[in-house]
């Protein structure tokens, strides 16, 4: 399945079509296993610099999106969320939600050209060490 076709169904009010002609439409998924689930990572890639900048403009929308909306990007119901704080993943700046069931967290990180959107801090935290080795 091509990024498109998923992210229409995760969140069409966060991936239109000017946000996803940002992006390659291959993308990662990588599912992150520990004792509190399994939790998904998605790694998409800007097609250039300047559709990075652009991108990243318009992915903060995220922040906008209703709870309900944010739990499709889980493989469970995550529960409740609460406020959008800063953090970091490998010392980079990113962002992110937690939700009421224990580890479930979704955020997003930039690397370069590469945006990671985690449900589980050490998932994302993992997925990142993967993609700089």
């Amino acid at each position: 399945m091509l990024f498109p076709s998923l992210a229409k169904l995760i969140s069409p009010e966060l991936f239109t079509e000017e946000l996803l002609s940002y992006f390659e439409t291959d993308f990662t998924l990588a599912i992150y296993t520990n004792a509190q689930g399994s939790w998904p990572v998605y790694v998409l890639k800007a097609l250039s610099a300047g559709d990075s900048v652009l991108a990243k403009q318009d992915v903060s929308r995220i922040e906008t999106v209703n709870a309900a909306t944010l739990g499709n990007f889980f493989l469970t119901s995550p529960g409740g969320t609460g406020m959008w704080q800063d953090g970091k993943v490998i010392g980079t700046s990113g962002r992110y939600t937690t939700f009421t069931q224990s580890g479930a967290a979704l955020n997003y990180v930039w690397f370069d050209s590469y945006l990671l959107i985690g449900t589980n801090y050490s998932a994302i935290q993992e997925t990142a060490k993967k993609l700089g080795s």
